[in-house]
C-alpha cells in the first residue's frame, strides 16, 4: 500500500551497523557500516519520539516552532549518519570459508599486518574478530584507482605527485620487511590527493616466523601485475623488487589511462607512452622510471621502493624546473618565445657547425637547434648524450 515501507532487521558486527553491501567475492562480502558509537540510532529515535509528543502537547506557536526545529535537527542527524567520518568498510568471510583453516590463517595474518602499520598511504584496521571472521577498515568514498584511471591521463606531473604518496607507503612496508605482492589498481584506494594501499591478504612478512599463508611454490599476486621472474618462486624467496615491478605497472596505467601493459613491454610501440602522447616530452621521464621497474629480469629492477622513491623525486624536481628532453623524435618548444618548436639545423661534424665559429675538435662536437618561430638557437656540445636523448630514427 501507499506509504508503507519495507522494514529490514538491523545487522551489527560488534559496534558496526551494516548499511549496504559494497561488493562480494569468493572469500567474503564487503559492507559499508556505521560506527554506532558515533551515531547511536536508537538514541536518535527516542529523542525523535519525545520531540513529536512534545510538539503535540504545546499550544503556543513559538514553542511549537522551537520543537519543530529540534525535530528537524534530529532528522538531519539521522539521515546524515552516513557521513564518511562515521562510516567504515567491513569485510566478512563467507560462513563456509570461515570453516577453512587456511582462510582463517590468511585473515589473521592480514589483520596482524594491518595492525602493525601506521602510514597515511597504508590502510589501517579499526576493529576485528578473527573467531567470527570479520574486520573493519576505513572507508574511502572515492573508491579504488581502478575506477578512476582516467583521472590523470596525459597529466604526468600530477600523476607522479599522487603516485609518490603510494610509493612512500610501500617504502614503509619494505622498511618493516613486508612485501605486499598484490599491488594493483583494484587494491589501491583514492583519498583526495593521496593513494592508499589496501588488501594485505597475501602479504609476506620477513620475520622470525616467515609469516605467509601461501603454499611454498604457489604463484601469488595477480598475473597481469606481477613480474614473470616470480612465477613458481618460493614465497620466502620473494623480495621487495616484486612490489617495485607492480608499482611501475600501476604508474603506467595511471599516466596512460589504460588497464594493462603486457608483461614488461612498456617501451613497445603499442604501450610506449612517448608514442601515445607524441607532443608531451615529459613522457620520456616517466619512461625513465618504468625502465627501472618494469623489466624482464629482476637484476634490472630497483631492489626496493626506497630506490624508486629517490628516482621519482629526481624526475619530479626536473619537471618542476621545466627540464626539457633534447630528443629529435619529440617536438621541443622554444625556451624564448614558448610558441615555436626547435628543428635540428646542424649535426656534429657538418659545415654549419664550423661556420658558427666553434672548433669541434676530437669528440667535442656540436648539435645545433633553431626555433622555427623566433629563430632562437640552442647548442649542445655532444661529448655525451644529454639525459633523455633518443637517437634519431632512420
Amino acid at each position: 500500500m501507499w506509504g508503507e515501507r519495507e522494514v529490514t532487521a538491523v545487522v551489527r558486527y560488534g559496534r558496526w551497523e551494516v548499511v549496504r553491501e559494497l561488493g562480494r567475492g569468493g572469500q567474503g562480502v564487503a559492507h559499508l557500516v556505521i560506527d554506532s558509537d558515533k551515531v547511536d540510532v536508537e538514541r536518535v529515535l527516542v529523542r525523535v519520539r519525545q520531540a513529536v509528543v512534545g510538539l503535540n502537547a504545546i499550544r503556543t506557536a513559538e514553542q511549537q516552532r522551537a520543537h519543530a526545529l529540534e525535530l528537524l535537527g534530529l532528522l538531519e542527524e539521522y539521515f546524515g549518519r552516513q557521513n564518511p567520518q562515521n562510516c567504515a568498510a567491513l569485510k566478512v568471510l563467507h560462513p563456509e570459508v570461515l570453516k577453512d583453516e587456511n582462510a582463517r590463517r590468511r585473515l589473521e595474518a592480514e589483520v596482524a599486518v594491518l595492525a602493525r602499520l601506521s602510514h597515511p598511504s597504508l590502510i589501517g584496521v579499526l576493529d576485528a574478530r578473527i573467531d567470527q571472521g570479520w574486520f573493519v577498515t576505513p572507508y574511502y568514498t572515492e573508491g579504488t584507482l581502478a575506477s578512476q584511471l582516467q583521472r590523470f591521463v596525459g597529466r604526468p606531473a600530477e600523476a607522479l605527485q599522487v603516485f609518490r604518496s603510494l610509493v612512500e607507503g610501500v617504502v614503509e612496508l619494505h622498511r618493516q620487511g613486508i612485501v605486499h605482492r598484490d599491488i594493483k589498481p583494484e587494491n589501491i584506494f583514492v583519498s583526495s590527493d593521496r593513494l592508499v594501499l589496501g588488501d594485505f591478504g597475501i602479504a609476506y612478512v620477513d620475520d622470525a616466523g616467515k609469516t605467509r599463508v601461501s603454499e611454498k611454490y604457489e604463484n601469488v599476486g595477480s598475473r597481469d601485475w606481477m613480474p614473470a621472474w616470480a612465477m613458481g618462486m618460493r614465497v620466502e624467496d620473494v623480495r621487495p623488487s616484486f612490489d617495485v615491478f607492480s608499482l611501475g605497472k600501476v604508474l603506467w596505467a595511471l599516466v596512460s589511462g589504460r588497464t594493462k601493459v603486457r608483461l614488461w613491454y612498456f617501451d613497445h610501440p603499442e604501450f610506449d607512452l612517448v608514442q601515445q602522447f607524441p607532443n608531451d616530452e615529459r613522457m620520456c621521464w616517466v619512461n625513465r622510471l618504468l625502465a627501472g621497474s618494469v623489466r624482464e629480469h629482476e637484476r634490472d629492477v630497483w631492489p626496493t621502493a626506497r630506490e624508486f622513491l629517490e628516482q621519482l623525486d629526481e624526475v619530479l624536481a626536473i619537471l618542476r624546473r621545466s627540464g626539457q628532453v633534447t630528443s629529435r623524435d619529440l617536438p621541443r618548444f622554444c625556451r624564448v618565445c614558448g610558441y615555436g618548436t626547435y628543428d635540428l639545423i646542424a649535426r656534429e661534424g657538418t659545415v654549419g657547425v664550423h661556420n658558427l665559429g666553434f672548433n669541434p675538435a676530437g669528440s667535442e662536437l656540436l648539435r645545433v637547434f633553431q626555433c622555427r618561430n623566433c629563430g632562437h638557437v640552442d647548442l649542445f656540445r655532444m661529448t655525451h648524450n644529454p639525459p633523455g636523448w633518443r637517437e634519431e630514427r632512420r
